[in-house]
């Protein structure tokens, strides 16, 4: 019987796309050294569509109009290697967790396209891959290299990117997205909790990261949404600060910008708190704003708002606030103290694939809502970071219970404490 999640999102995608194919593959670790690979991580898009999580295995979906053909292709069973690193998936194996009965082998691939292009010939149709590349050293990814492959069989073949229709079909969450991020952010929480428990002044940044992880792992959780940033004193003015490796002193505020997986949706949280367990003046002071200019960033979010316009609101709060304090001067604008953008989407990728800032949002998005405020001359670097549903009518803030105020923080460092 097709698993009707999966089911329901490819064609939901294939609404985006004309008639042709779609071919998404899942991916494969890059070597790291001689005979040793890095961990694989499964391509988001393969992994949206048919919940499978494993290496080399290509999924292809036809549109014809309102008729819709899925086909899987994954390796053959290898017995030397499954005694070395265990079997790989069987045919029933991925049609039990993707719902799709169409079930071949990996080198049946290029037939398959082949076949599809003899059958269509003369016909107007469009074959859409994965095209993306971040930088033009980068290995060529599957799509790219496929893309090619058709291309020099095919030179008529019409090649497009997939970015589009993934956007649009992965920004609108449903409820077993929701249910994962929420998941993850409950462990996040339990893993911030023990942070502030642990800390203390001479306390290492790396101390504090290695608890986070270990409070993790002991709920069975050891994927990253991506590198912990934690950051005591003058470092976290430095926005993506990855070292982690210094001591924090006494009356220096430590900013943990963390998160993991679970189902791989990630939950990405941000929480500033004192190493000694107490604000200065100085520090509540920024503090206070940055969680003041958070809460009139959540007010606002909901359906038809922009992210692009909900960063012009946070620096239309920020400006009188910054010049009244002598922050905000002729030689110096707010960009000297808030440098990156107060949102964005959330999901399967920790920044979340979406069709831009100036995109409104609309009921089932989730994104993030994370002011900062970065005053080097005062080694003061606040964010507050939490995740956000947009609704039909608002939004709900599904890590609302990760403390955050200046009372709770104080409170619950004083009653736990190691200090």
């Amino acid at each position: 019987m097709e698993n009707t999640v999966f089911g329901d999102r490819i064609n939901k995608l294939l609404t985006y796309t004309d008639d042709g194919i779609v071919i998404v593959s899942s991916g494969r670790a890059p070597m790291k050294s001689l005979d040793e690979a890095y961990k694989f991580s499964v391509d988001r898009n393969f992994y949206y569509l048919t919940g499978i999580d494993a290496q080399n295995i290509v999924l292809v979906m036809k549109k014809d109009g309102a008729i819709i053909t899925k086909a899987l292709f994954i390796e053959r069973f290898d017995e030397v290697m499954a005694r070395w690193v265990g079997p790989r998936l069987l045919k029933n194996d991925v049609t039990r967790i993707s719902g799709i009965k169409n079930v071949n082998y990996i080198d049946e691939l290029d037939d398959y396209i082949s076949d599809y292009f003899v059958r269509n010939r003369g016909k107007e149709f469009k074959v859409y891959l994965d095209l993306y590349r971040q930088n033009i050293e980068d290995t060529q990814s599957f799509g790219v290299r496929y893309a090619n492959k058709i291309k020099e069989m095919y030179p008529y073949a019409n090649i497009c990117d997939i970015f589009n229709a993934v956007a649009k079909t992965r920004m609108v969450k449903d409820f077993d997205e929701i249910d994962d991020i929420i998941s993850a952010c409950k462990i996040t929480n339990e893993s911030i909790l023990a942070m502030m428990r642990t800390a203390h002044p001479l306390i290492n940044e790396c101390e504090l990261e290695a608890v986070f992880d270990y409070t993790a792992a002991k709920n069975n959780v050891h994927e990253h949404s991506f590198a912990s940033i934690v950051a005591g004193g003058k470092r976290a003015t430095t926005l993506h600060y990855s070292d982690n490796n210094t001591v924090i002193n006494d009356n220096e505020l430590v900013l943990c910008d963390v998160g993991f997986t679970y189902n791989h949706y990630s939950s990405d949280i941000t929480r500033t708190f004192p190493v000694n367990g107490k604000f200065n003046e100085k520090q509540k002071l920024i503090y206070n704003i940055v969680l003041e200019g958070q809460s009139l960033v959540i007010k606002m979010a909901k359906p038809g708002v922009t992210i692009k316009e909900l960063n012009d609101a946070l620096k239309a709060f920020y400006e009188p606030k910054l010049r009244e304090l002598g922050l905000i001067t002729e030689e110096k604008g707010i960009s000297e103290y808030y440098f990156h953008n107060v949102s964005h989407h959330l999901g399967l990728d920790t920044h979340d694939v979406s069709l831009g800032s100036d995109t409104p949002l609309e009921d089932g998005n989730v994104i993030t809502v994370e002011p900062g405020l970065y005053i080097s001359d005062w080694e003061i670097g606040v964010r507050i970071e939490d995740d956000v549903l947009i609704t039909d009518d608002g939004c709900k803030v599904i890590s609302a219970g990760i403390i955050k105020t200046v009372e709770e923080i104080e409170e619950y460092m004083a009653l736990n404490g190691a200090n």
